[in-house]
C-alpha cells in the first residue's frame, strides 16, 4: 500500500496480532479448524481506517476446504471485530474482509519446479554421452593440410 502511514502500519500490525489471537483462542468453527494450521500473514488497512483486508494462509490444499474456511471467517467477522474493538482504542473498527494468501503455495510450487530442473540437470551431467540428441551430428575435423 503506497499511501501507508506509520499509524495505519501500527494499526494493521495490532489487528493482525488480535485476529491471530482470536482465531487461536476463541474461534471454534469447524470450517476453520478442519483446514489445519491457519496463519494470519498480513493485514492491509485503508488510510481512513474503514476497511481492512486480512490475509490468511491455510495448510490445506483442498479448494473446497478453503471455500468453507472463508465462509467460516465471514461468519466470525462480527465477533472478531468486537474483539478488536475491545482491545484497540479506535473511533471506528474497520470492516474486515478475509482473503486466502496463496503466496506460500506458489512458492512451494516454484521450489518443486526448480528441484525437478536441478534433478534433470544432475542426471544429464551424470550421463554426458546422452547430452547430444540423435539429430545432432558430431563435429568433423578439418585439416589444414590438403596434400
Amino acid at each position: 500500500m503506497s499511501t501507508e502511514t506509520k499509524r495505519t502500519r501500527r494499526i494493521a500490525k495490532s489487528i493482525k496480532q488480535k485476529v491471530g489471537e482470536t482465531l487461536l483462542h476463541h474461534i471454534r468453527d469447524p470450517r476453520i479448524q478442519d483446514c489445519g494450521l491457519v496463519t494470519v500473514t498480513d493485514v492491509e488497512v485503508t488510510k481512513d481506517l474503514r476497511y481492512a483486508k486480512v490475509f490468511v494462509s491455510l495448510s490445506t490444499q483442498d479448494e473446497q476446504e478453503k471455500k468453507n474456511a472463508l465462509a467460516g471467517f465471514a461468519a466470525a467477522t462480527a465477533f472478531i471485530r468486537g474483539e478488536i474493538g475491545r482491545s484497540l482504542s479506535l473511533r471506528r473498527v474497520p470492516q474486515l474482509s478475509f482473503f486466502i494468501d496463496e503466496t506460500l503455495s506458489h512458492a512451494m510450487k516454484i521450489e518443486n519446479l526448480l528441484d525437478e530442473i536441478s534433478k534433470e540437470n544432475d542426471v544429464r551431467d551424470a550421463h554426458p554421452e546422452q547430452k547430444t540428441s540423435s539429430t545432432e551430428k558430431p563435429p568433423t575435423e578439418t585439416s589444414g593440410d590438403n596434400t
